[in-house]
């Protein structure tokens, strides 16, 4: 039987293994069943907590800059995304390793 998790922190395991996928592979290889596999739940669940692609993709930028992910960062910088438009230039110049 599945362990059901709390559904906070299903959502945070979600977001989780989704920045990985992102570290690892870039944005163009985030999809709800890359997410669900490594969750180790189905594309339903992922339906569950972020309707959209959209909505997980928002979660995951958010997050990477709470957390922070520098790569997830850089990524964001280099899209030009408006989601970093504010961040400290300090986190910038870390995420791009000095390059800025």
């Amino acid at each position: 039987m599945k362990k059901r998790f709390k559904p906070e922190v299903r959502k945070e395991q979600i977001i989780d293994a989704a920045i990985g996928i992102v570290e690892g592979d870039g944005f163009a290889a985030l999809d709800r069943q890359t997410v669900a596999r490594v969750v180790g739940v189905s594309g339903q669940t992922i339906n569950h907590y972020f309707g959209t692609l959209k909505q997980l993709e928002r979660a995951v930028k958010r997050a990477a800059i709470a957390k922070p992910s520098y790569s997830v960062i850089a990524q964001l910088i280099v899209m030009k995304d408006t989601t970093v438009e504010n961040l400290d230039e300090g986190v910038k110049r870390k995420a791009l390793g000095g390059f800025l």
